[in-house]
């Protein structure tokens, strides 16, 4: 492995724990907008998009066009 698939890896996996983490952080801001009846409607949105993010973060791929091998 040579240090472009290295970092092309590692900025792979720190994208998707950041997005994990992100995630997480929107869920518990929705349901802490969601425990007042008055912020239901923004906390309904927040945490739905952090589900989503968060799912991504665990399950979701990056769709890139393959790079062809170096020629020698």
């Amino acid at each position: 492995m040579n240090n472009h698939q290295l970092t092309e890896t590692g900025s792979k996996i720190a994208s998707h724990l950041l997005a994990v983490i992100a995630g997480l952080i929107l869920v518990i801001i929705g349901l802490l907008l969601s425990v007042p009846m008055v912020g239901l409607p923004l906390g309904i949105p927040i945490g739905l998009a952090g589900v989503l993010i968060c799912l991504w973060g665990l399950f979701g791929t990056t769709t890139q066009k393959p790079v062809a091998p170096p020629h020698a």
